[in-house]
This record gives structure tokens, sequence and C-alpha cells, in this order.
């Protein structure tokens, strides 16, 4: 707790750790306790509760208070010595190569990965003092190189709505995603592919795979638009009409409902099926799939720290420790 006058900081006058009465209190009392000031009689004062804008730049404070977080936590010597992942000792910088490495391998990242890759393993033999020699070409790159544009390609596919195209590729690299599960990958792709039909027969919507000119504006090619998403729909409600499981049947009814309306983007209840952001979830549950095919884990070894930093923040933050408040892992550093 801190005053100011006119503008000007006066000072700390309460922190909780230095605070006797904070310290003696039981927990529940103190989240009672208010600064008050006392005043001679006959006198009046104004407040403000955040109404307007105070004359202390409070929000400058705050962002201080963050520096001089932020210049502490970069002063602490606690690096881990070992991998997030394995048992194998490494160093730090090793360590920070790995993290993304992975990312880039994740996200098929080709050529920054490659060059990543051979930036450092220069570096290191800059800082073992070797003599200079050049990085033995990997012989398995090239394999490694088809498998990271096999992944990226269905990626992309999925993400821009070619559910067809993105099946041709998994069926072709990697058929047991598809198997996997009793089939609910395929499920989820047949279901993006009846949106995507759905969202082409959407008055006004520009679908460049269904003319030239990107437009439904001829009646012949909306007649077509509309035949060929009846006819998936019957296809894929005779395919698991026989599926009992509730995951399947729920998906199937939430899918169908699309087609209870002229406009379905306007209804909030089923808006969020034609929206990108399905497309990329469905996008990185197959991704994630074909990592763990690979033996490789499902999400990159930098998402997992930070998933791991941002629960240490908020364990901090419920025990009220120190200026755990002022932090917020995926705001500041995400």
């Amino acid at each position: 707790m801190f005053f100011t006058k006119n503008g000007l900081l006066l000072g700390t006058n309460l922190t909780k750790s230095s605070s006797y009465a904070l310290d003696v209190l039981e927990p529940q009392y103190c989240e009672l306790l208010y600064p008050c000031v006392g005043f001679k009689s006959c006198l009046s004062f104004r407040t403000n509760f955040g109404g307007q804008r105070f004359v202390y730049d409070i929000d400058q404070h705050v962002r201080n208070k963050k520096r001089q977080l932020f210049s502490e936590i970069r002063k602490t010597d606690g690096l881990p010595q070992r991998s997030f992942w394995g048992d194998n000792d490494r160093n730090v910088p090793d360590f920070m190569k790995q993290l993304l490495l992975s990312y880039f391998s994740y996200l098929g990242y080709t050529q920054t990965y490659k060059f990543f890759d051979e930036e450092t393993k220069k570096q290191q033999q800059t800082i073992n003092r070797e003599a200079p020699q050049t990085v033995p070409e990997d012989t398995t790159w090239e394999s490694k190189l088809r498998v990271f544009e096999s992944r990226q390609s269905i990626r992309t596919l999925i993400t821009v709505g070619k559910i067809d195209a993105a099946i041709s590729l998994l069926k072709e690299h990697y058929p047991k995603i598809l198997e996997e599960n009793d089939g609910i990958i395929m499920l989820k792709l047949q279901c993006c592919k009846f949106i995507e039909l759905v969202r082409a027969t959407i008055p006004g919507r520009i679908d460049d795979s269904l003319s030239n000119d990107g437009t439904l504006d001829s009646p012949g090619k909306k007649d077509a638009a509309y035949t060929e998403l009846v006819q998936f729909g019957q296809k894929l409600r005779d395919t698991y009409k026989n599926d009992s499981r509730p995951e399947v049947q729920d998906r199937l009814a939430q899918c169908f409902s699309l087609l209870a309306y002229e406009d379905p983007r306007q209804d909030s209840s089923v808006a969020f099926l034609l929206s990108e952001r399905e497309r990329q979830k469905l996008a990185e549950e197959v991704i994630s799939k074909i990592m763990v095919s690979l033996n490789q884990p499902a999400e990159p070894d930098l998402a997992r720290v930070a998933n791991y930093t941002m629960g240490l923040v908020h364990v901090l933050q419920s025990q009220k420790v120190g200026d755990a408040t002022l932090l917020n892992a995926h705001r500041d550093f995400l």
C-alpha cells in the first residue's frame, strides 16, 4: 500500500511481507483489511475509485514494478540443467536448442529447422575451438524433409477446407491415424467436409472451388452445390447410422443442424462450426495424432514448458507469493 499527493509518490506505507499485523492475523481476516485516512472535523475530501483518471500515473507505476520484477527474474541463475522431457543431462544451450527444434518440427518449418540446426552446430564447433570444418550433410535429412512436408501439407489443406485432399495424404502417409479409436478422426474430417459444403451454399458465399469467378450467382451452380451437399449428407448418415457412440451421433446431429438455417453464420448456437478456429482445432488434433504415431510428443516441448510456466505462475498467485500477481506469462511473453 502506498500514498500519493498531487501526483507525487509519498512512499510505500505497508507491504504484506513487512507487516506484522498481516503476519499474525489468520489468513481469512487479511482479506478484510482496508486502507484508511484520518481527517479533522469540518473538512471535506474528494474520492476517486477509478471512475476518473488519477493524477498519479498508476499504470506507469505498475509498469515500473514489472520492470523491476523482470530484472530480478533475469538475475536468477536457476535455468534447468536437465532436459524437460528426458533423463539425459544437457547443458542450457542444448536444452534451448532442442526446445526450438521441436517447435520448428511440430509446425513443419522445414528450412528453418535445417538452417537453425546447421548454424547451432557451427557455433558449437567455434565454442569448442575445434578446427573449422564443414557440417556434414545429414543423411536422414531427405526423409525428415518428406515427413515435415507431408505434415505441413495436411495442416494447410485442413485449415483451408480442402478435406478430400487432406484425407488422401493421410491415407498415403499415415493410414493408421484414420483407423485409430474406431475411425474417430475420419469422422471428424468427414464432418468438416460436410461443413465446408454447407459453407458453399450460404447466400453470397464466395468459394473459388465452385467457379472461376468465385461466385454462386448462377442457378445451375447453386443447384450443383446443394445436390452435392444433400448427397454427401445422406452418405455420411448412412455410414454412421449404426454407430451408437454418443460422441459420433452428437457430432452428426450438430453438423446436420446447420441445414435448419438459411445463413447459419447468423445463429450463435451453430455459427462457431463455420469459424476458421474449428478448422485450426481439427488440424492441430490431426497433427498431434501424427506426432504420436512417430513416437514424438503430441505437442511441442516449447508449448509444454510455456504451459508449465503459466501453471506455476497461477499457483504463486493463488498463494499470494511476492509480486506474482504482476505476472501474466501469456500476455507478457507469448
